[in-house]
């Protein structure tokens, strides 16, 4: 027992070189193991070789490569001891044009700290929004209203070098309701700087907007889905740049609740308990943010930001467990009725 239990929390080292069928190299190749329903487990990202490395526990993964959001590899893999992958190749007709590396410019930049996105000259600034945009920056991972980056436990987000807060729930909102043909770059920092409070092992996206004179734009949106329940989602932002002056608004809110249903199924010797719990999810927010910022020159600005926002989150759910004895008769039965947990 003491043997196996040692060999269950062991981690095993993974490494692996990625390169294309003419032996170059990919850098900023997303290297993701996967668990069951597709749950990122373990991720890393290529160097200027094509190298990688991580550690995981022993088990049964789906091995995923994928660049700029497009995948390269899926392949299912057993660890139990450390491996060396080899040389990974890759179809080239699978690489996008974008992985060339242009005389003139780089469209992906590593410095000492961060790794530096230049959207502007890319092509997933024509059209979407800035979801989209993160969905396809190296390192970067988007799962539902989640963003993360490879190798952090948790994530602040920043505007032209500036740290914000969102509501949980309305991150996703926030992020689609930036136009990604504003956005000069993202900066993915993953050594952040001094001045930040110091926290277990966090990284920094940063998201800086094209800089514009004179002008000003405004969006308002909204989106209505029904599924178990209704769901509402609207918003606006506007921006206004004058000379040096800029102000920024944003306003997004959702109203509306998920349906759930989980089923559990556990075996004892002598029954069988079989329980459903059904589930109203509500995730009502409100966000606002309000900036103020005057560039004293190329490299100095000054300015004001606000934000703040407001959560509702609410759970009622119904739960009913049928316990089944050993000549496959019901012996009885566990009912909750409706429980509210989690109301603020």
């Amino acid at each position: 027992m003491i043997i196996n239990i040692s060999a269950f929390g062991q981690e095993f080292n993974i490494r692996g070189q990625v390169l294309d069928v003419e032996k170059k190299s990919l850098e900023f190749v997303d290297v993701v193991f996967l668990q069951k329903n597709d749950i990122p487990t373990k991720q890393s990202i290529t160097d200027s070789i094509g190298f990688f490395q991580l550690k995981i526990k022993a088990g049964v993964y789906t091995l995923l490569l994928k660049q700029f959001g497009r995948e390269l590899l899926r392949k299912t893999i057993s660890i139990d001891q450390n491996i060396d992958l080899g040389e990974i190749p890759i179809d080239k007709s699978l690489i996008l044009d974008e992985v060339t590396i242009k005389a003139n410019r780089r469209l992906i930049k590593k410095e000492v700290d961060r790794l530096v996105f230049d959207v502007s000259h890319s092509v997933n600034a024509i059209g979407g929004n800035l979801i989209d945009v993160l969905k396809v920056t190296p390192g970067v991972s988007v799962m539902n209203d989640n963003v993360s980056i490879v190798g952090k436990n948790a994530v602040k987000l920043m505007v032209n070098n500036r740290e914000i807060t969102i509501p949980s729930g309305g991150l996703t909102n926030f992020l689609n309701s930036i136009p990604a043909n504003e956005v000069e770059r993202i900066e993915v920092i993953t050594n952040p700087p001094s001045q930040f409070a110091a926290e277990d092992n966090y990284g920094l996206i940063n998201i800086i907007y094209k800089k514009r004179q004179n002008s000003w734009t405004g969006r308002i949106y909204g989106n209505f889905l029904k599924t178990t329940y209704p769901e509402y989602v609207a918003g606006g932002n506007m921006s206004y740049y004058r000379n040096k002056f800029s102000l920024l608004l944003d306003v997004n809110g959702k109203k509306g609740s998920e349906g759930v249903i989980e089923d559990s199924k556990i075996y004892y010797p002598n029954q069988f308990w079989n329980g459903r719990t059904v589930r109203k999810d509500s995730k009502d927010y409100l966000s606002t943010r309000l900036s103020l910022q005057y560039d004293i020159s190329k490299k100095v600005s000054i300015g004001t930001q606000y934000s703040g926002g407001f959560e509702g989150p609410d759970i009622k759910d119904n739960n009913k467990t049928v316990i089944t004895g050993s000549e496959n008769t019901t012996d009885s039965l566990i009912f909750h009725p409706e429980i509210t947990t989690g109301a603020i």
